[in-house]
């Protein structure tokens, strides 16, 4: 039988708030090049408002794209993202997989939509106003709060699901699947014209930068208590070929 996969140790609480530190900092970051780079840049702003009008001019010449498109919308709302990611981890943590990641990866998740939901009141951007609506959204534009939540869901979904995916192709694919839905979701709010381009941009920098840094300090893999291939005799020395230390689930 296959070797359960290698779990990561648990994290302690100072590399917990490391990582909440990291995941804050890049919020911060992403806000101020909002203000300070978005917002003064009449260029920017131009270029954003341009692109809207034509995506969105371009989805009301295709009915058949407008509800394909707010079908998207709805599938990757945020909340409904973190939910199935909880219970995929619930899942594997019952079936006695992967516990230690299906522990913190929606906490993790979480932690870095409600970050997100912060750096929008900072930086307080309006919604784009197309001359045609197709539909309408609350609160503030930057970032994207789809695309924010969908590339942190994404990310969080591939380190879970990692360990049990054993070959190279199904690793591809889960990776190639992941980069499909944060595109799409990209593009659906552009189009939609709920969103600029420079929001769904800051929503993938920032939601990767966020757990990129987290993971960086959490996800730390079980070290073994003697050299791979080897166990310690009683007279203290290796047995080559006898196996390394217990794996834990």
């Amino acid at each position: 039988m296959p070797a359960p996969p290698l779990e990561p140790r648990r994290p302690s609480v100072a590399r917990v708030l490391a990582a909440l530190a990291l995941m804050a900092t890049a919020m911060v970051l992403t806000a101020a090049v909002g203000r300070q780079v978005v917002l003064a840049s009449d260029r920017i702003m131009r270029w954003d408002a341009d692109l809207v009008e034509r995506t969105t001019a371009t989805a009301l010449a295709r009915p058949w794209l407008v509800d394909a498109l707010l079908v998207w919308s709805h599938l990757t709302e945020p909340w409904l993202l973190f939910t199935v990611l909880a219970i995929a981890s619930g899942l594997l943590f019952w079936r006695g997989l992967v516990r230690r990641r299906a522990l913190w990866v929606t906490p993790m998740g979480l932690a870095g939509w409600g970050l997100a939901i912060g750096c929008k009141y900072i930086v307080a951007r309006p919604r784009p106003t197309p001359p045609e609506a197709i539909t309408t959204a609350g609160g503030f534009s930057y970032p994207s709060g789809h695309a924010t939540g969908s590339t942190i869901a994404m990310i969080l979904t591939c380190v879970l699901i990692w360990p049990l995916a054993r070959s190279v192709a199904s690793r591809v694919l889960l990776v190639a699947t992941a980069v499909t839905v944060v595109l799409l979701t990209c593009a659906d709010r552009v189009f939609l014209g709920v969103h600029y381009l420079s929001d769904v941009v800051a929503g993938v920098v920032v939601g990767s930068a966020m757990t990129t840094a987290a993971l960086l300090l959490v996800l730390r893999p079980r070290g073994s208590a003697s050299p791979a291939g080897a166990v310690l005799t009683p007279g203290g020395r290796g047995a080559p070929g006898s196996g390394s230390t217990a794996r834990r689930r």
